[in-house]
């Protein structure tokens, strides 16, 4: 659902590491026991750390900030690698309070929601909604947010670590949320959602996968990008938004935030639908940048010629 370490078709998946399971685990629910301000202390120094260390995040966090942002300086950049690892540190730390917590003591950190009433007005058309959530923010949050609100379903793709599977299924799905993996049965269950005129949650800039996106612009380069949310939009007319939900400072909690999609992710011509589609999604992005999770290789699959960056 809203996870982007789920492994990419086509790759072998990594070796059982029940050990590491079982540390995750107990992490995340050693985590929940605390006040929300020293979650985020606490994945805020790991961020800090990683930022200085020469580990695989922030190596991919340089090379994309380098590819979306040209038009900074080298210490621009690294002063906005360093913010980006602290803010990708509490994300991870956060799920243990969003996975765990009841929702009415979420609701609580969550004072402020602009734009909400164009997803209340959307689910009372009865046409279904499309949310598109990026990696941006506290993702996860969306999940009890909304499913505790209206009847919710989500693409879902299965953790690498797969010794953590069971415990985010259930983590995610505790409040009514029903999730899909990626495939045919899946495209007919979302169908089928919205045209009950459910909610339907999908990250858009998450990778398709060998063979399963096309390339258009994104941050001005070639992404291999999703072709699902758009032939959704174009075949149901379902209402397409975004969300994200923007970490507040001082344990405040989360602002959340849902905007309208462009027009033109409705167009039958994928390319421009897709196009249209990463556009609201770099929108939303430049918006809070520091907040965004440039650790994924977005960019891992190239056109054909084009060089992986992150070799």
């Amino acid at each position: 659902m809203f996870h982007h370490g789920g492994p990419h078709p086509g790759l072998t998946p990594p070796p059982p590491r029940p050990l590491l399971g079982r540390l995750a685990a107990f992490a995340l629910r050693a985590f929940a026991r605390l006040p929300l301000s020293m979650i985020r202390a606490a994945g805020g120094a790991i961020g800090a750390l990683a930022a200085r260390l020469p580990v695989r995040e922030r190596r991919v966090t340089d090379v994309n900030l380098e590819l979306a942002f040209p038009e900074l300086s080298a210490a621009a950049r690294a002063r906005l690698a360093r913010r980006s690892l602290a803010h990708t540190g509490r994300t991870f730390a956060e799920f243990s309070a969003i996975w765990s917590w009841s929702a009415e003591k979420l609701e609580r950190f969550i004072p402020e929601v602009e734009g909400g009433e164009l997803l209340e007005r959307a689910m009372r058309d009865g046409r279904g909604v499309i949310l598109a959530l990026p990696h941006l923010g506290a993702w996860e949050l969306f999940g009890p947010w909304c499913s505790t609100r209206w009847p919710m379903i989500a693409l879902y793709r299965p953790p690498r670590m797969r010794e953590m599977e069971a415990l985010i299924r259930a983590a995610r799905a505790r409040y009514g949320c029903r999730l899909v993996s990626p495939g045919s049965g899946a495209v007919r269950s979302l169908l089928r959602a919205l045209a009950r005129g459910e909610l339907v949650a999908i990250l858009p800039d998450q990778d398709a996968g060998e063979g399963s996106g096309i390339f258009v612009p994104y941050f001005g380069e070639q992404a291999n990008t999703m072709i699902l949310l758009p032939r959704l939009a174009a075949r149901t007319r379902a209402t397409v938004l975004l969300g994200y939900a923007e970490r507040l400072p001082r344990g405040r909690g989360w602002r959340i935030r849902i905007v309208p999609a462009s027009d033109a992710i409705y167009d039958d011509d994928l390319k421009r639908a897709a196009s249209a589609m990463n556009d609201d999604v770099e929108r939303c992005v430049r918006a809070l940048p520091e907040q965004y999770l440039w650790s994924y290789k977005r960019f891992r699959i190239r056109p054909p010629g084009s060089p992986n960056p992150y070799r």
